[in-house]
């Protein structure tokens, strides 16, 4: 029976924030990559069940979602349509005009129609078996059920049973390949490639798995199957992606995946989806959405948060802007696609030692690196090429800023020298603080232009900060007892004043000489960056975690619980790029951060220890330099 259910508030958003972490209950969250901060849909969430998967209408005017408790049906904004009792294994047709389910331990098919939610045909199966899965072909006219070791084909309209094979083993995963020719079965240790209308397998794959998933690619060039297989050196099982041929004749590619328990092929075929862990949180495993070229097998550059429970099923709608993931934390999550906006663009070689800072020239042609080889290179962006260099007069460069009026550069080293290079002619024109170079020097770790290329701010390693009148190299103030290395400063448009990492981190008021403190007047913070409008800031304390400040109230308003080794803010507002350690050596990982909400858009992983990131002003790209001496170069799709 369908039971229609209009959504009725009736508890405070308080109670349903607690409700929702009960892992018996079923929540929705709905995450905006473009929102200003993350938006919880709000819809009746007791005794939906635990989720088993959800899929999209293809129409992407609604949601299926398969529970303990039946198949709930949803609008595209989460309202419920309504309820299918008992049901299992719910599934649209590819129209989306109809659903096949069946009821719990009965071997019965059932339709429903999507219009009115009528139960419109019953189709019974011979023998008392339940069912194990469900396939609709693509022109909707057979249905495909697994029983145990039995396939069997029916007519939709149950009229005619097409064919029943038998399998030497249990048959557990079904799938059609688009142009309705080929039915591949996924059961224990095989994948069965059966053409329907010779009525016979035509080829069989041997999987180490006793689950094995099947899905062909949008185009039926390609079939992947999820499983366990056999690894090179026959010493163990790995989980892996196995890539073939259409026909299942050749294996083109292996893709390791150890955690996935479910497979998706983007909408255009040239990637794959599926499920990746890191452990950390004291051991505690965190699971996020991971995609590999198709093609090559290589990792790109996008996935999806991370969870505290396995991802149990991914989809994307139709118009291909929105995909949809369920988890083990019954919870349905729907992201803007891409969740992350960048793609990768280049590697950038040449540096012997760590990359210690970039600096983007103002018309973002230009990026300008500083490493610890004590050498200075300038890369063009279109040609991707070094076209100069600068060799400091000093053992390191530790940091470097272009001046936004794109005239000069600052490099500040292991001396007590700045030196102003020219930016068209690389010569010095000017050493702040003297030319002599002193071999106790702190070092100059941080250094920020104000917005009118007049004053330059460079954070020393012994805990100062000291502002510079660059026409004259005058030093006009210093502050000082910061308690900690000047890793990060920051200008506010206005030029007068500038925040600070420090212990406690801090913004220095220029004409009043006076410090406002930020985040945790008592607690170190590492990292800062400061907005574009200077009306938000956002710092990170070692191993603790991340806030979120607005300047203008001088409050809190959120916090991360991670810790970020380096902060960037894009140019357009919308995002925070943020260097994360993994635990896992000398690596670390860059995630992209909604700006107003801290929430986690993206996982870019490079498998090195980047130790340098910065956007380019026009907002198309993101840089960052690793310890090997390497840049990465990423470009926004939606710049």
């Amino acid at each position: 029976m369908i039971q229609a259910q209009p959504v009725h508030w009736n508890f405070p958003r308080t109670l349903f924030l607690f409700i929702i972490l009960i892992p018996l209950f079923f929540s929705i969250t709905k995450v905006n990559a473009q929102a200003e901060q993350q938006e919880l849909v709000e819809i009746e969430s007791l005794g939906r069940g635990m989720i088993a998967n959800a899929q999209w209408n293809p129409d992407g005017q609604s949601v299926l979602v398969n529970t303990d408790q039946g198949a709930w049906l949803y609008t595209s904004s989460f309202q419920v349509l309504a309820h299918l009792e008992d049901v299992q294994l719910a599934t649209f047709s590819h129209s989306g005009k109809i659903i096949v389910g069946s009821k719990v331990n009965q071997s019965q098919l059932m339709i429903w129609d999507t219009t009115t939610y009528n139960l419109i045909r019953t189709i019974n199966l011979p023998l008392e078996l339940p069912i194990d899965a469900i396939a609709l072909s693509p022109d909707e006219t057979k249905v495909a059920v697994s029983r145990y070791q039995t396939v069997e084909i029916y007519t939709i309209d149950g009229q005619q049973n097409v064919f029943t094979l038998s399998t030497d083993s249990p048959a557990v995963s079904l799938a059609w390949a688009s142009e309705g020719k080929w039915l591949a079965i996924g059961r224990v240790g095989h994948v069965d490639l059966v053409d329907v209308e010779q009525k016979e397998i035509r080829n069989s794959i041997s999987i180490d798995s006793g689950h094995p998933i099947p899905m062909w690619s949008p185009d039926d060039q390609s079939l992947a199957i999820l499983g366990a297989l056999t690894n090179a050196t026959r010493t163990g099982i790995i989980n892996a992606i196995q890539i073939w041929d259409g026909l299942g004749l050749h294996l083109r590619l292996v893709i390791q995946a150890p955690t996935a328990r479910t497979l998706v092929w983007s909408p255009d075929g040239s990637m794959l989806g599926g499920e990746t862990y890191t452990e950390r949180d004291y051991g505690y495993p965190k699971y996020s959405l991971s995609f590999w070229d198709a093609q090559t097998g290589a990792i790109l550059s996008t996935g999806i948060l991370n969870l505290n429970k396995s991802i149990l099923s991914v989809d994307w709608n139709k118009n291909k802007t929105e995909i949809m993931i369920a988890s083990l934390d019954n919870a349905v999550r729907l992201y803007k696609w891409p969740v992350s906006d960048l793609e990768p663009m280049l590697t950038l070689l040449g540096h012997s030692g760590a990359i210690t800072g970039l600096s983007w020239n103002p018309n973002s042609t230009q990026l300008v690196s500083a490493s610890d080889d004590s050498v200075v290179r300038f890369w063009d962006i279109d040609t991707q090429q070094e076209v100069k260099q600068y060799e400091a007069k000093a053992p390191q460069a530790l940091s470097i800023a272009w001046a936004p009026d794109g005239k000069q550069i600052a490099i500040g080293t292991n001396n007590s020298a700045i030196p102003i290079i020219d930016a068209s002619s690389e010569q010095e024109t000017q050493y702040l603080g003297g030319s002599e170079i002193s071999v106790f020097a702190p070092g100059t770790v941080s250094l920020a232009w104000s917005a009118d290329s007049r004053f330059l701010a460079s954070g020393t390693n012994d805990a100062t900060v000291q502002i510079w009148e660059v026409q004259s190299s005058a030093l006009i103030q210093t502050v000082d007892n910061l308690n900690i290395p000047v890793s990060s400063l920051a200008w506010f448009p206005d030029a007068r004043q500038f925040a600070y990492s420090g212990n406690p981190a801090g913004i220095w008021n220029l004409s009043k000489k006076t410090t406002t403190w930020i985040c945790h007047k008592d607690q170190l913070t590492n990292t800062i960056t400061l907005s574009p409008d200077g009306n938000f800031l956002v710092g990170s304390i070692p191993n603790g975690s991340t806030c979120l400040w607005d300047v203008r109230k001088n409050e809190l308003i959120t916090e991360k619980n991670m810790y970020a080794q380096k902060l960037a803010w894009s140019p357009d507002q919308t995002r925070i790029a943020a260097l994360v350690g993994t635990g896992e050596g000398d690596q670390n990982r860059l995630e992209i951060w909604n700006a107003l909400s801290l929430d986690t858009l993206a996982e870019i992983n490079t498998n090195t220890r980047l130790s340098a990131i910065t956007w380019s002003p026009d907002n198309k790209y993101l840089a960052a330099g690793d310890d090997k001496g390497k840049i990465h170069i990423w470009k926004r799709t939606n710049p």
